[in-house]
């Protein structure tokens, strides 16, 4: 099996919000400089570099770089940075058993949450919809070690297909909400407030 037969939805998912964010830039919501916030990812082996926009610049402040790396088992998110002089490489973020899960948790809480953050239009934080309700429907959490061996952790599965999972390091739940939208329903989700974007073409996903 391909394990990055899904990348052409995230491909898509982000060009989609490159262009939200030049939107958001053109029609005064936001400064160039402040909401672009990510290149165009690509592949180098079995990792998927997302390069950072000028929004994300590494700056005297400091910066976040951010890579999914294919395990041979399960995805990783992985970040590198350095903040007030503390500098760390490859730290592992979440593990996802799909590509699409992993993409789908980026684009949302990664880019859709941080493009909204940006703009001056006071917008809803949409994660907080879904803090301290518990798992998405069909989804369930057990307390294990994560594929790293660290404990108090939480393991999140589907409970019709226990070999989809995550694991996230803050252990959250509502990561599985945003997972139960299609592609569309993520995507349009986080524009929801942002005036015009409507005008900004949405592409086709693979499950339309």
């Amino acid at each position: 099996m391909d394990e990055w037969a899904a990348l052409p939805d995230f491909f898509s998912a982000m060009a989609y919000w490159r262009n939200v964010q030049q939107f958001c830039a053109e029609s005064g919501h936001a400064k160039a400089d402040k909401i672009l916030l990510f290149g165009t990812p690509y592949l180098d082996g079995d990792r998927l570099i997302i390069p950072n926009g000028p929004a994300r610049a590494e700056d005297s402040e400091g910066y976040r770089a951010y890579s999914f790396n294919w395990e041979g088992n399960a995805f990783t998110l992985r970040e590198s940075g350095r903040d007030r002089g503390t500098t760390w490489n490859n730290v592992t973020k979440a593990w996802f058993s799909s590509l699409s899960d992993i993409g789908k948790h980026f684009t949302g809480s990664y880019v859709g949450e941080r493009t909204r953050m940006a703009t001056n239009l006071k917008l809803p934080i949409v994660n907080l919809q879904w803090v301290d309700i518990g798992p998405a429907p069909g989804w369930s959490g057990s307390g294990e070690p994560d594929p790293d061996g660290f404990e108090p952790a939480t393991k999140y599965h589907r409970n019709d297909d226990p070999s989809r999972y995550y694991f996230t390091d803050a252990g959250d739940s509502e990561t599985s909400f945003r997972l139960n939208l299609s592609w569309r329903e993520l995507n349009l989700l986080y524009t929801e407030g942002i005036s015009g974007a409507e005008s900004v073409l949405i592409p086709p996903f693979s499950d339309d």
